[in-house]
């Protein structure tokens, strides 16, 4: 079971991880706002994802999952791809995440 919301949890935050920079790019005018096409059609997937999941897996440890996976995917495009500041306390923060992944997969 672990491995199973697993997958779906970095499925759903791949979209994440896409759309977020995508936004972040468009926001700034270093991409088109013809972009955010992209960004719709990711969250419709994502929805669509959750939707079967849901045939399978609760609620609680969808959200959770997702939530946690997106919160390392994302921190880590930031801090390569985006440049954005790393400190201690969000490492500390994405390392609780990965707990949490494992935990709740338990």
């Amino acid at each position: 079971m672990l491995w199973t919301i697993l997958l779906i949890g970095i499925i759903l935050a791949a979209g994440d991880t896409i759309k977020f920079p995508i936004m972040k790019k468009v926001t700034t005018g270093e991409l088109k706002k013809a972009y955010l096409l992209l960004v719709f059609i990711i969250l419709a997937a994502q929805f669509y994802i959750v939707y079967h999941a849901l045939k399978r897996i609760g609620t609680i440890e969808i959200n959770l999952i997702w939530d946690l996976v997106s919160v390392v995917l994302v921190s880590i495009v930031g801090f390569l791809y985006l440049k954005e500041d790393f400190t201690y306390r969000k490492l500390a923060g994405i390392l609780l995440a990965i707990v949490s992944i494992y935990l709740i997969g338990k």
